[in-house]
Parts: C-alpha cells; structure tokens; sequence
C-alpha cells in the first residue's frame, strides 16, 4: 500500500494578514441603547424572581399597616416597571432612528468614495495603456486583445440609474431619521397613573392604620341633629317661575356660533414644496453667498481621507462656467423664469460640482453661495445657515465628511432646517432619471 501523508492542523495566519483582513471590513450593527437593556434584564430577573425566594410572614398574619404598606410597595415598583419600559421604548426608537439616518449618510459617502477610487484606476488604467502602447511600437508585437479588454474596464462602477436609485434610497433614510416620532398617546399619562395609585393607597394606609382608634363616642348615632337640619329645609317654593322646560328662563337666548368673532380665521396655509423652497434657497445664496471662497486651510486627516493635492489641473474653465452658471441664478431669482430654465440651472449645478471636484484648485476663486447651493440641490448639506466650511474637503466633500467623522476644521450643521429638509426628503421635479433603455 502506497504511503499516505498525514493531515495536520491547518497553519495560521500571520499577525499581518489578519489586520489588513479587518482593516478592509466596515460592519454597521445596531446595539441597544442602555435603557433597553436594562428593561430587557428586568423582565429576565422578574421571570425567575418567584422561584428561588420563600415567604417570610403569612399573609394571613399581617397586620392592617403591613399590608397598605405592601401594597403601596407594589404599585411603587409597578410604576416604576411602567416607566422603565416607557423609556426603553423611547430609548430604541431614538436609537433605530438615529442609526438610519447614519446608514443614509454612510450610502450618499458610498457612491463619491467609488467615484475618487474608479477616476484613480481609470487613470492608472490609462497610463499603463499609453507605457504598453509605447513599448510594443517598434517590436510588432500585437497587444490589440489587451487595450480593447483595459479600454473596456474604464468608466464608472455603476450606471447612471443605479447611482440616482442609491442616492434616493439614501435620502429617504436621511429623511426617515430627521422626521420626529412626536409623543404617543399610550406613553404620555403612564408617571401620572403610578404616582396617583400610590397616593391613593397611602391614604387607604392612614385609615387602616387608625382605625383602631375609632371608639363608639367618636361616632354620633343619635340622629338629632340630622332630623334639625331636615326640618329646617323650606322645600315649599319651587325652584323655578315656571314649570320646567329644560332651559333657563332668566337667560337670554344666543346663537353659539354666529355671534361672536372667530379668533383663529379658517385660512389654509399652503405647503411647501420643493420648487418653494429651493427658491428661498436658491435667493439666500444669491443675497448672501456672492463672495469668493478666499484662503482655504489644510486638514492632514481630512486630506488623508480625501487626497487632493496631486489635482492641479487649470481651473480656468471651472470658474468661467461658475460664473455663468451665478449669472443665470441672478435672472431665475430676480425675475422668477420657467420651469425649464430652473430645470436647466439645476442640472448644470449639478454637472459643475462634479467639474470642482476634478479640480479643487478652483475652490478658491468661486463664489461661496454658488457652492452651497450645489450641495444643497443635491441634499449634502444640512442647513445653509450654519454651514461654514474652511478646508477644500469641506467645501467639496461636506456629507461624505460628516458620515465617516472626520474631524472638521470650520463649521457643518447636523441638525436640518426646514428647507434643507424639504429640498431632501422631496425628489426633484425638474431632473429627470433615466430609463434602463436610454442608458
């Protein structure tokens, strides 16, 4: 029989491979808040709370005091069981919520991260072509299979319908986690309830607890004074003039509803769309927003995160198109133009972001609104008040930047106003998505 080799234990990785193994995993896991938990540890103790404990005193041989005093300790530990699990629910709700809104966050951070990565290989992809190209010239050799198959590798990771289907799923979650839950009629009365049961047994407790004190003189079984009282009522008059007819006669007969003046008036406040409040926007941007955006700072860990300066392209043709784009801003503000202009200036608000990015050198010369506003068509920003960017990663990347917690140099609101939220949470009317036949 042929030799056979014996199976040992399978080798280990090195300490190496294995970190650079994690270091490429991101997990988003929910875990429950503290309150949770400490609710769900309850539950768990009271399920076998009866099982290991006897009973000291018969109940049988309680005195009054005793049970009013364990009664009262009940509803004491009632009520706080009712509000531990009040504030339990309301403590997963604001943690579901709030980790909805980072997984939009985190998925409107996906789709700019794949871009940078893809531009990158794409051209590296391009340089490596140009080198082959270069190298096979003069030696005949036929490398036509091999550029067809690089040639074909460029371009985005995901089309275009897959990259809005994204960004609306991300804005949906965004908006999910900015909509408040509002109070529940079935939590508002629940310390309430606990608190008057327990007064009320107390006060049950002091009439157990001195009863024993009532004696045979303390309570007047006579009856004399009642029958005085009783003779002293007059019940000869009648109550009213008249015979009764279920109305006052003496009051003045009024209309309920016609006579007086209506002090909230029946007014229906229109609602606020998107093409509202992009317009308020829109012309907060244009009022305020005109200076440049000047001298920019330099974060290490943020230009770790976003590498930007090997981009030194001329930026020429960037804040030329910035400023046309301003312009036509100024006449859709001023004078309020068509739905098709603000379509037009919405989708090159759009195109021009991307074209800053290719080229943050421009940053600097163009005008503080006109950025803003691109990030704020596209729901990457979350108030236009309080956002104060000072870092060109700030003023290009300011979702993607926030989502990941890279410390900030300048200032970005996280909390939304109303018409960032509005802009958001509502998908454009003016930009259409294109179909799987146009792509």
């Amino acid at each position: 029989m042929a030799p056979t080799r014996k199976d040992g234990p399978p080798k280990s990785k090195g300490k190496g491979a294995s970190t650079v193994e994690d270091s490429q995993k991101e997990a988003l896991q929910f875990g429950y808040p503290q309150p949770l938990v400490a609710a769900l540890q309850a539950i768990a103790a009271r399920s076998t709370a009866g099982l290991f404990k006897d009973l000291i005193t018969v109940p049988a041989d309680r005195t009054a005091q005793q049970l009013a005093q364990s009664h009262a300790n009940v509803l004491d530990r009632l009520g706080k069981r009712l509000n531990g699990n009040a504030r339990a629910k309301i403590a997963l709700r604001d943690a579901a919520t709030a980790w909805i809104g980072r997984l939009g966050q985190h998925l409107v951070a996906l789709s700019a991260r794949l871009q940078n990565v893809a531009e990158r290989l794409d051209s590296d992809q391009n340089e490596a072509i140009a080198e082959l190209q270069a190298a096979t010239m003069n030696l005949g050799a036929s490398t036509g299979d091999q550029v067809n198959q690089a040639l074909n590798s460029l371009g985005p990771v995901w089309t275009a319908m897959q990259e809005a289907e994204l960004l609306r799923i991300a804005t949906a979650l965004r908006a999910f986690s900015s909509v408040g839950a509002g109070a529940s009629g079935s939590q508002g009365g629940l310390a309430p309830l606990a608190s008057s049961s327990v007064r009320m047994f107390f006060a049950r407790a002091d009439l157990l607890r001195h009863r024993s004190s009532f004696s045979g003189e303390s309570m007047d079984t006579s009856g004399a004074d009642t029958a005085a009282k009783r003779r002293e009522l007059d019940l000869s008059a009648e109550p009213w003039p008249k015979a009764s007819t279920g109305l006052t006669p003496e009051r003045p007969g009024r209309t309920a509803v016609f006579d007086e003046e209506e002090l909230i008036p029946a007014v229906s406040t229109p609602q606020l769309t998107w093409t509202t409040a992009w317009y308020r926007i829109s012309r907060q941007c244009w009022e305020q927003g005109s200076a440049p955006v000047g001298q920019l700072a330099i974060s290490e860990c943020q230009e770790q995160a976003f590498p930007l300066q090997h981009l030194v392209s001329d930026p020429t043709a960037v804040v030329t198109e910035g400023e046309a784009i301003w312009a036509m801003l100024g006449q859709v503000v001023e004078q309020l133009e068509s739905t098709s202009e603000v379509s037009q200036l919405v989708e090159r608000l759009h195109v021009w972001l991307g074209t800053c990015r290719d080229c943050p050198s421009a940053v600097p010369q163009v005008r503080q609104g006109l950025l803003l506003l691109a990030h704020a068509t596209q729901g990457n920003l979350f108030s236009i008040e309080a956002a104060g960017p000072s870092t060109t990663q700030e003023w290009l990347y300011p979702a993607e930047l926030l989502s990941q917690n890279i410390p900030l140099t300048g200032i970005l609101s996280t909390t939304w106003d109303s018409l960032a939220l509005r802009v958001l949470s509502m998908p454009c009317p003016l930009r259409a998505v294109p179909d799987e036949s146009d792509l």
